[in-house]
């Protein structure tokens, strides 16, 4: 993680006594977390995960559950060729009787501007999240090996709430005139792609998706079952 990156803590066995946890991490390096979400990313000198953050939280013997405290996460920066994505300043991270919120945070980069607060216990349970705002779409190449190249915007309306084994999802992302070069088609790339996707549930529905490839034109249909815990299931169909 980097010459700067320390933590520190104590476990009482004892319910009356106290037990706590502190880090400091500077310009902490997670690229590792990049590769292992897309291993073409590996290959990217560019390529940088890095956070600077810091806390303190305490709780009664083994009661984590229910930890006090808080921090501050004060640098997010994700960046690969081409595009750089980073936390425009500083986030608040406060817990209370096991309960984490987040001051209200937000994203920006080029063509990007993203929105985003935090809640749910530190045990997983009960999350109320919500991510709003407009987004490159090269965002997309981070995430997965099948597009080796994006360009245009998408629109986040999303809210999460649940635990990290049933996740429930709200709101929807809708794209208009981006295009798509897919890992095995790079001399036809998905044009003019226009899509509106919607969250209900664990589910992600593919309300419409359209564009040209190679002269003609795509549609799809379908879904993603999503996961906070697994991989997602995907169920869709595509006509050329």
């Amino acid at each position: 993680l980097g010459a700067d990156a320390r933590v520190r803590g104590k476990i009482s066995h004892q319910s009356k006594d106290e037990s706590y946890a502190e880090f400091s991490l500077q310009k902490a390096n997670f690229d590792f977390l990049l590769c292992m979400l897309n291993r073409s990313n590996c290959a990217d000198s560019s390529l940088n995960l890095g956070v600077s953050s810091e806390g303190r939280f305490f709780w009664k013997g083994w009661n984590w559950r229910s930890m006090d405290g808080g921090g501050m996460l004060q640098e997010f920066r994700v960046a690969k060729a081409g595009y750089n994505l980073r936390l425009r300043e500083p986030v608040k991270l406060a817990s209370n009787d096991g309960m984490l919120e987040s001051s209200k945070g937000e994203l920006e980069g080029e063509d990007t501007k993203i929105n985003f607060q935090l809640s749910g216990r530190v045990d997983g349970e009960e999350l109320e999240n919500s991510i709003r705002g407009v987004s490159s779409l090269k965002l997309l190449e981070l995430i997965t090996s099948l597009i080796q190249e994006a360009r245009g915007r998408m629109r986040l309306d999303m809210n999460l709430s649940g635990d990290l084994r049933n996740g429930f999802y709200r709101g929807g992302i809708n794209m208009e005139e981006g295009m798509l070069r897919l890992t095995g088609l790079q001399d036809a790339p998905l044009e003019n792609l226009e899509a509106h996707l919607r969250f209900q549930n664990s589910r992600l529905t593919i309300e419409k998706l359209a564009g040209q490839l190679g002269g003609g034109s795509v549609k799809a249909t379908g879904g993603l079952d999503l996961y906070l815990n697994r991989p997602p299931r995907f169920g869709i169909d595509l006509y050329l």
